[in-house]
């Protein structure tokens, strides 16, 4: 379109300097092309304005894409962090109920000997008794034997 307009502007001058005349006033002729030019000028612009939005669009989209490149390692890791948390807290507990496990056992284990002590004590204390009723019967059938052969 530019090469268009400067061809009518060269044979717009070279009219006048033929003629020798210059208008003060444009021509219907004149006015269109200067107003195709301005309109040359701002489709030129927003084509610029337009390339330059979307370097800047690009760019922004690339920064973005590159910072959830980076941001991405950093959440799985901190994600890996939190799991790592959890296992320690699950493990945590799982050690507690382990150690909770284990204290019933030792207390069950020395209530069974407590228990076995106390049978072992009453055995004794019942087989002393008998021994002990055994010997009065004895201590009593010998006072009877001598009582009777008298």
């Amino acid at each position: 379109m530019g090469i268009l307009i400067n061809r009518i502007k060269k044979k717009l001058r070279a009219e006048e300097r033929s003629s020798g005349i210059a208008s003060p006033e444009p021509t219907e002729l004149e006015n269109l092309v200067e107003e195709i030019r301005a309109l040359e000028e701002t489709a030129d612009a927003e084509i610029k304005e337009d390339d330059d939005s979307g370097k800047e669009k690009a760019e922004k989209e690339k920064a973005k894409a590159t910072d959830m490149r980076r941001k991405a390692p950093e959440k799985v890791s901190e994600t890996m962090k939190k799991h790592s948390g959890e296992n320690d807290q699950e493990e945590a507990s799982i050690d507690q109920q382990r150690q909770f496990q284990q204290q019933q056992r030792e207390m069950m284990r020395l209530m069974h000997e407590q228990q076995q002590q106390q049978q072992q004590q009453l055995l004794a204390s019942q087989q002393l008794m008998l021994r002990q009723q055994q010997d009065q019967t004895r201590a009593l059938m010998s006072l009877l034997d001598k009582l009777v052969n008298k």
